[in-house]
């Protein structure tokens, strides 16, 4: 019997626009699939645009890809996808297809590493401020790092 794993899809919305982070596999969408599926399941994502009548259409018929391990966590995976917005929002409200497809070849190109890192960063920085409160001059952040920020 073929083990079946569900991968829930990560949503972000900002303004009229959603981008939903999802694994389609072999099987139903969203289950991969032993045996059937690839050994490596890496993460795929859509980009909506809310038209007038509020239904969601797709902004685009491109298949964007990502570099995200489908077996991430879901708050990495839910970091990962807040983070491609931060990135896409502003090209997209403005309309920008240059700018739109720069940040696409941006997320497409990002290692799952760099969003376990920045996700395990965040959380220290959040556990150490609740530990110690706001202490004017204590950054939690480490002082080398990572090259992209959310």
């Amino acid at each position: 019997m073929a083990k079946i794993i569900e991968i829930e899809p990560s949503v972000v919305m900002r303004g009229d626009f959603k981008i939903e982070l999802l694994y389609l596999g072999c099987g139903e969408v969203g289950q991969w699939v032993d045996g059937a599926d690839e050994s490596d399941p890496v993460m795929r994502y859509d980009i909506f645009r809310r038209e007038e009548g509020g239904e969601w259409e797709f902004a685009d018929s491109e298949a964007h890809y990502t570099q995200i391990d489908a077996f991430s966590p879901v708050q990495v995976r839910q970091f990962a996808v807040q983070w491609m917005m931060n990135r896409l929002y502003p090209a997209l409200e403005a309309g920008d297809t240059d700018a739109v497809g720069s940040a696409i070849n941006e997320i497409e190109n990002t290692p799952h590493a760099l969003f376990a890192q920045l996700h395990a960063s965040q959380r220290a920085e959040e556990e150490i401020a609740g530990s110690f409160g706001a202490v004017e001059g204590l950054s939690a952040r480490p002082s080398r790092s990572p090259s992209l920020s959310i």
